[in-house]
């Protein structure tokens, strides 16, 4: 079988694996073998064509508070920031890279983008029929699409098992200045951040999306 990053030839399913999107659960359901944080127009330099043509190409999104949250709690889990270390300074000092990548301050859009489209404009005038992307999963709903995608694509993959690397918390209050009072303005720089996401999936803070994402 063929050993790509981020595809699995058996089920000919191509993920873009998007840090701290559920990806390690998700790579594992899908039995990828080379789990690499590459985007879309990366990996699209690195597989034959024929492959990225035909594959079933598949992401994940999530809500870009509960995300930043997820990173900090992750680097914390693994030692690489003490208990005591806040998410403003996370945040603040990104230009540390919060996943030891090149491509942090991208929005999850981005990292669906194929070097042929440039603009978000150019993204909502095509077709669902025209997008390079086959499935995206919402990963407030995660079982639903898993089970959803599934079926669509008639693939014979196990249910999933979802890994909290980052353990479990309450993203919410990673976000509050005191017990009764959130930091507003920590909100309003993570939505200026990841705005392009936070406009066209409708996410809220400290909301549940559970609707299917239109893509």
């Amino acid at each position: 079988m063929i050993k790509l990053p981020c595809y699995n030839e058996k089920t000919n399913v191509l993920f873009i694996h998007i840090p701290k999107n559920a990806s390690l659960s998700i790579s594992n359901g899908l039995d990828i073998d080379i789990k690499k944080h590459y985007p879309y127009f990366i990996l699209e330099q690195m597989i034959p064509k024929d492959i990225i043509e035909n594959s079933i190409k598949v992401a994940c999104v999530r809500n870009p508070w509960e995300r930043m949250a997820s990173m900090l709690k992750y680097h914390q889990k693994k030692g690489y920031y003490p208990e005591n270390y806040n998410l403003r300074t996370f945040i603040n000092n990104g230009k540390q890279r919060w996943n030891m990548s090149n491509f942090d301050f991208m929005s999850q859009f981005r990292w669906c983008y194929s070097l042929e489209t440039d603009t978000m404009n150019e993204i909502q005038e095509k077709s669902p029929n025209d997008t390079w992307m086959d499935f995206i999963f919402n990963y407030d709903r995660l079982d639903k699409d898993w089970d959803e995608f599934r079926d669509l694509f008639r693939l014979d993959i196990p249910d999933l098992g979802i890994t909290h690397s980052s353990g479990e918390y309450s993203y919410k209050e990673e976000y509050q200045s005191s017990e009764h009072q959130y930091a507003f303005d920590l909100i309003s720089n993570v939505q200026t951040l990841f705005a392009d996401d936070i406009y066209f999936m409708k996410w809220e803070f400290g909301k549940k999306h559970t609707q299917k994402l239109i893509w």
